[in-house]
C-alpha cells in the first residue's frame, strides 16, 4: 500500500496535471454518451417526419447543427476523452504528434462548423423578422443546403492546414477570426437587430392606434411583440450567452497558445482550455432539449411518435 501511494505521489510530482486530464477526459466521455443518444433521436424524428413539417429551409440549418452535435458525441468527444485519460493515467506514454494534430483537427473542425451553423440559424431568424418577404423568396431548400455544405466543407478543408509543418500560427490567426470571432459577433448583431425591430414595431403600433379597431389591433401587436421580446431575451441569456462566452474563451486561449511559448504546459492554461471545451460541448447534449422546447415542429413530432 505504501509503495502504491509513493508511486502516485511520484507521478503527481512529475506531472501535476494528471488529475485535470483525467477528470476532463471522464467528463468528455459522459457528455459524448448523452450527445450521441439525444441527437440520434432528433435525427430519427426528422427522418420519420410523422407530421410532414420538416421540409422547410429553416430546419436545414437546425438539422445541420444537430449533425455537428452528433459528430461531436460519436467521434470528437470520445477521441479527446480517451486521449485526456491517457495523459492523466499514463503520463509516461508519449502521444505521437500526428495523433495530437488529429485531435486538434477534430475539435477545431467541429467547433468551427457548429459556430457557422449557429450563425446561419441566427441570421436566418433575424432576416425572417426584419425582411420576411425577401427571406421567404430567397431562402429555398436548395440554397439552405448549399450554405450548410459550403460552411462544413470550407471549415473541413481549412482545418487540414493543421497537418502542414509549421502552419499552426497561420492557421489559428485565420481560423479564429473567420470561423469563431466574426460568426460570434454576427450572432450578437443579429439578436440585437431582432430586438430593435420588435421595439420599432411596438412604437409604430402605439402611433397608429387612434381608432377603436386600430387600438384593438395595436394592443394585440404590442402583446405579441412583448412575447417575442421575452422569448428572444430568454433565448439569448439561457442558450446563446453561455455558448458565446465559451467561444470567446476558446478564442482567447488559442491566441495565448500561439503567442506565449510554453503555455500548453501551464496548469492554469490546461484547466481553462478543458473548461472552455466542456462548456462548448455541453451544448451538444442540450441541443435536443432546446429543439423540443423552443421549436413547435419538433415538440409536436416527438409527441406524435410517443403517442403511437
Amino acid at each position: 500500500m505504501a509503495d502504491v501511494n509513493f508511486a502516485n505521489l511520484t507521478r503527481e510530482i512529475e506531472n501535476p496535471n494528471t488529475d485535470v486530464f483525467t477528470i476532463s477526459g471522464a467528463i468528455f466521455l459522459i457528455i459524448a454518451i448523452f450527445a450521441s443518444l439525444g441527437n440520434s433521436f432528433i435525427l430519427y424524428v426528422v427522418n420519420r417526419d410523422p407530421l410532414k413539417c420538416f421540409n422547410k429551409p429553416t430546419n436545414v440549418f437546425n438539422i445541420s447543427l444537430t449533425m455537428a452535435h452528433l459528430f461531436a458525441g460519436v467521434i470528437v468527444l470520445p477521441f479527446a476523452g480517451v486521449l485526456n485519460i491517457l495523459r492523466g493515467e499514463r503520463p509516461e506514454i508519449v502521444i505521437p504528434p500526428a495523433v495530437v494534430k488529429l485531435e486538434a483537427f477534430l475539435v477545431n473542425f467541429n467547433v468551427g462548423a457548429a459556430t457557422l451553423f449557429l450563425f446561419a440559424i441566427s441570421t436566418e431568424r433575424s432576416t425572417a423578422v426584419i425582411a420576411p418577404h425577401f427571406n421567404k423568396k430567397w431562402l429555398t431548400m436548395k440554397r439552405a443546403k448549399t450554405i450548410c455544405y459550403t460552411a462544413a466543407t470550407s471549415c473541413f478543408v481549412f482545418c487540414l492546414v493543421l497537418f502542414l509543418p509549421g502552419s499552426k500560427t497561420f492557421f489559428y490567426i485565420v481560423y479564429l477570426h473567420a470561423f469563431i470571432f466574426l460568426p460570434a459577433c454576427g450572432i450578437l448583431a443579429s439578436c440585437a437587430a431582432r430586438l430593435r425591430n420588435f421595439r420599432k414595431l411596438a412604437r409604430v403600433s402605439v402611433i397608429n392606434s387612434g381608432l377603436p379597431v386600430a387600438q384593438l389591433f395595436a394592443r394585440e401587436t404590442r402583446r405579441r411583440n412583448s412575447q417575442l421580446i421575452y422569448k428572444l431575451i430568454v433565448t439569448v441569456f439561457t442558450i446563446l450567452l453561455p455558448v458565446l462566452i465559451a467561444l470567446f474563451l476558446f478564442y482567447a486561449l488559442r491566441l495565448i497558445e500561439i503567442s506565449c511559448e510554453g503555455s500548453l504546459e501551464k496548469k492554469w492554461f490546461i484547466i481553462l482550455s478543458n473548461v472552455a471545451l466542456i462548456f462548448l460541448f455541453l451544448s451538444s447534449p442540450f441541443n435536443p432539449l432546446v429543439l423540443y422546447s423552443r421549436i413547435v415542429e419538433y415538440s409536436r413530432s416527438i409527441k406524435h411518435i410517443f403517442r403511437k
